[in-house]
């Protein structure tokens, strides 16, 4: 697989990550790859505002659902 890796959120918050995920960043709890939009679960109970992603690494910036 590429050093690729793809972030969406939908409308209602919940986001998904997917690709390349040597270093865990697809944040599954592992580090294979990712074939198919995962959610991340991690971030569940938050509001995802904001991402991104690159070789390496990812970031999501979040907000209570409240």
């Amino acid at each position: 697989m590429a050093r690729l890796l793809a972030l969406s959120q939908k409308d209602d918050g919940k986001l998904f990550t997917w690709g390349w995920n040597e270093h865990g960043m697809c944040a599954t709890g592992d580090e294979n790859n990712v074939v198919r939009p995962t959610q991340v679960k991690a971030v569940s109970n938050l509001l995802s505002v904001d991402g991104g992603a690159g070789a390496g690494h990812c970031f999501i910036l979040c907000q209570d659902k409240d």
